[in-house]
């Protein structure tokens, strides 16, 4: 089991709210560090390219029939976590939804 659902299920209430909050926090900042170390790769991005697309982060999710149109933004919305759990800065979250590259957000280091 991931050390992060041991640490969730583990907790017993022994921890002011302020230790809890800073938990929190701290769990989510290191789980977006996961994020951004997978999708940097090479085969991150293309994964991460193939969600977008496969979700349809950019387009409509209207549909005459409710549950259709619900299952398809639960798809969409997933995507948007994913992106956001990237980056936290909405412009590149924009960027990244319209065109679908990647390279934006994982810059590779330059060579002096």
């Amino acid at each position: 089991m991931p050390s992060i659902w041991k640490r969730w299920r583990d907790r017993g209430g022994r921890e002011t709210p302020e230790q809890q909050a800073r938990q929190v926090v701290e769990e989510r900042h290191f789980l977006a560090m996961d994020y951004r170390f997978v999708f940097a790769s090479e085969p991150g991005q293309r994964v991460l390219a193939d969600i977008l697309r496969r979700a349809g982060v950019m387009q409509s999710t209207y549909d005459a029939h409710p549950s259709n149109a619900a299952f398809a933004e639960g798809k969409r919305r997933i995507a948007l976590e994913i992106i956001e759990m990237i980056n936290a800065d909405p412009a590149d979250q924009q960027r990244l939804a319209l065109t679908g590259t990647t390279e934006e957000l994982f810059p590779m280091p330059r060579e002096d």
